[in-house]
């Protein structure tokens, strides 16, 4: 069967079940949601300082359903489904390439 004989493998399951019940369930509300991944954002910078190609990776991954690039820097992101609202609510100011802003300046909304 494997490197465990069944009832060894039984008995083991069972423990792993009691364990897996006793665990704390962490319910979270909408306010305590937004400030948790607020904290995950704010800490990010340092995480991505940290860590390895490999996590790097997955941290992007887990972040962004995509990202363009061009020469190999990224120049664009697309975030998550799940990271969606929090950057919808971000007041961005969108510019041309020169970094001047008034490429897409219109009368017909705010200028940040």
């Amino acid at each position: 069967m494997g490197d465990m004989e069944p009832e060894e493998y039984h008995r083991r399951r069972a423990e792993l079940l009691v364990e897996r019940e006793a665990l704390p369930i962490d319910v979270i509300t909408g306010a305590d949601v937004g400030r948790r991944l607020l904290a995950f954002l704010a800490d990010l910078p340092s995480a991505w300082e940290t860590a390895a190609p490999e996590e790097r990776n997955r941290m992007a991954r887990q972040l962004f359903a995509e990202a363009i690039i061009e020469n190999r820097t990224v120049v664009a992101v697309k975030p998550g489904p799940e990271l969606l609202p929090f950057f919808e609510t971000v007041n961005w100011c969108i510019g041309g390439s020169d970094g001047i802003r008034t490429r897409d300046l219109s009368l017909d909304r705010a200028a940040c």
